[in-house]
């Protein structure tokens, strides 16, 4: 049996749809994307009133950004 993911040949199934309901769905896509990241600013704002790095943060300065140091 295939996985559920992959059609019998072992390639993504593919789904046909109206240019309409692509619109939808991008939509939907756009407006999951800002929940959640209106709920992720909820989460880090009382770290940063308090002055703190919220948890699964790193703080770089501009100059370590411009260099390129924050990647090593």
């Amino acid at each position: 049996m295939a996985h559920p993911r992959f059609a019998e040949n072992g390639r993504d199934p593919v789904a046909m749809s109206t240019e309409q309901e692509g619109l939808e769905t991008q939509q939907l896509r756009w407006e999951r994307a800002a929940r959640l990241a209106d709920r992720e600013a909820d989460r880090v704002k009382p770290y940063l009133e308090a002055g703190r790095t919220p948890p699964g943060y790193e703080v770089y300065t501009r100059e370590q950004v411009a260099s390129g140091d924050w990647l090593a």
